[in-house]
């Protein structure tokens, strides 16, 4: 699914393997509820994209083929095929380039004007057609990272294997996740990947980190801020080729956990309260000078002092710890914490 800018649209794809239909949806607020109306139904596109710029067009995915509508009137603006060029990749998506006035559908690129194929890609990968990087210069087909401007091989990245991506609004980090084959579901192994998300660095593909889910994953989106992201995922029966019940989890991004805290800073919290400590005790020998019994009593307990401190160390670095986790600012290194389960 995929929300549009001024939140008045809403496009919902089926986009798994052999179930077709997607529509386009008005939303509409009455009393604090929302509602969503069909607007338009496409009978056999499984994939539906906005345009990035305006938002003013969408694109329709079927297999090979791809239409550009226009979204006020669902009117058909132009149709996208190559016969006898087609790389058949067996889960292509069309997608608008970041100016608009590209077109990747089926690992070809299209002049969006004029129609004119402009470019083929190597295929390498049965499954995946690629997406456009939002800087505008490079295009991501599976694992291989390809110039824009010369068509060359840029990079290769194994970890992106079999991989979607969703990019932050500032291109520096993607999101990359494996979506589960519905078509292959139970008559092959899944990947170790397909319940997890994993983070890399957009500018040179460096991996992050990884974060394990509860179930499969089926699609990942970031808020306009990128502060919280929503993680679509499903419980699949191998032996049905079903899918389950569906959950959406929200992650905030950038927050940090107790184990996370600086170790440096819990080091300072003990030297102070050591010295605090010892600090006291020196003050109470003084005190219990005048009683003989007492002094005995104080020169002992001076000689086990340090254990003691430690004793009381720990408690103070485990207060001190909970302190700092519930008042903490967090960072932007792409930690994530989990927020909510709403089960629809």
């Amino acid at each position: 699914m995929a929300l549009s800018r001024d939140d008045r649209l809403v496009l919902a794809s089926s986009g798994l393997g052999g179930l077709q239909g997607s529509a386009v949806m008005t939303l509409t607020e009455t009393n604090g509820q929302w509602h969503a109306e069909h607007r338009h139904i496409f009978d056999d596109d499984y994939y539906l994209e906005f345009s990035k710029t305006s938002q003013d067009r969408i694109v329709a995915t079927h297999h090979e083929r791809a239409r550009i509508y226009d979204v006020e009137h669902s009117q058909l603006i132009r149709e996208f095929t190559a016969p006898g060029s087609q790389n058949g990749y067996e889960d292509n998506r069309a997608t608008f380039s970041p100016a608009d006035d590209l077109l990747l559908s089926d690992g070809l690129l299209f002049d969006v004007r004029s129609g004119r194929m402009v470019h083929k890609f190597e295929k390498f990968n049965p499954s995946s057609s690629g997406c456009f990087h939002p800087n505008g210069l490079e295009i991501v087909i599976n694992t291989e990272v390809w110039d824009l401007r010369t068509f060359r091989l840029l990079h290769t990245v194994p970890p992106l294997d079999q991989c979607l991506l969703t990019f932050t609004s500032d291109a520096a980090v993607m999101v990359a996740y494996v979506r589960p084959d519905m078509e292959r579901l139970g008559r092959c192994t899944p990947s170790p990947f397909e319940s997890s998300f994993r983070t890399f660095d957009a500018r040179d593909y460096s991996h992050i980190a990884n974060y394990d889910c509860h179930s499969n994953v089926l699609d990942c989106a970031l808020d306009v801020d990128d502060a919280v992201m929503s993680v679509i995922e499903a419980h699949l029966d191998p032996d049905m080729g079903e899918v389950g019940g569906s959950v959406c989890r929200l992650y905030e991004v950038g927050r940090t956990t107790v184990e996370e805290e600086e170790p440096m800073d819990e080091e300072e919290d003990v030297e102070d309260d050591e010295r605090s400590d010892i600090g006291d005790s020196d003050d109470d020998d003084d005190d219990d000078d005048s009683d003989e019994d007492d002094s005995d009593d104080d020169d002992e307990g001076s000689l086990h002092g340090p254990d003691s401190i430690l004793d009381e160390d720990e408690d103070d670095s485990l207060d001190t710890e909970e302190e700092d986790s519930e008042d903490g600012d967090g960072n932007q290194d792409w930690l994530v914490e989990d927020l909510v389960d709403a089960i629809f």
